[in-house]
């Protein structure tokens, strides 16, 4: 598609190292349909919509990733989307949360930075349930962490300081796991 810096669907594959990835109509990456795709050191960044999106069972692989700067979410995981984000930064200051799950999306997100959020750092609702382990979580304009809606999900060993509203925010049937995080500095 035009529209997306790059799309990988009905079980694509593919390797993308050290790529700049920017300026997308719609996402700068999308995954779905089975797309298994592997980024590793690329700046995904100043896309219409989200940095990456992943939906409708898409998987993949993210490393050492840089994105930042895209309008919506830094990064969206929905409708079984279930992809894996190690030692990534994002940064992000608009109108979505940083990390975005809901839907039934899942995904195991660890020893990322995320950071300078407008609205939530991490934002989990309706039945998503995501693995985010040992990540640094800091310097949002609101809260850190918002589960709601029957969000769930598992946050463990997570460093989460320097909001400036609370560090986790649980309302409206949310339902997460928190076990041995540091949290401070809201």
């Amino acid at each position: 598609s035009k529209q997306h810096g790059i799309l990988v669907h009905d079980a694509g594959l593919g390797k993308f190292e050290e790529n700049e990835i920017f300026g997308s109509v719609l996402h700068g990456v999308q995954v779905q349909k089975a797309g298994n795709p592997t980024f590793t050191k690329n700046r995904i960044y100043e896309g219409s919509r989200c940095g990456v999106y992943v939906f409708d069972n898409g998987q993949g692989t993210f490393e050492e990733n840089d994105i930042f700067g895209n309008l919506l979410s830094g990064i969206e995981i929905t409708l079984g989307g279930n992809p894996n984000f190690v030692k990534n930064r994002i940064v992000h200051d608009a109108t979505q949360a940083g990390v975005y799950v809901h839907d039934f999306g899942q995904g195991h997100l660890e020893r990322n930075e995320i950071l300078v959020n407008a609205s939530a750092a991490i934002e989990i609702k309706s039945s998503a349930n995501p693995i985010f382990l040992q990540n640094r979580i800091h310097n949002g304009k609101a809260c850190s962490v918002f589960v709601h809606e029957g969000g769930e999900g598992i946050l463990e060993e997570n460093e989460i300081f320097g909001s400036q509203t609370s560090g986790v925010d649980i309302k409206t049937s949310g339902n997460p796991t928190l076990r041995h995080n540091r949290i401070y500095d809201g």
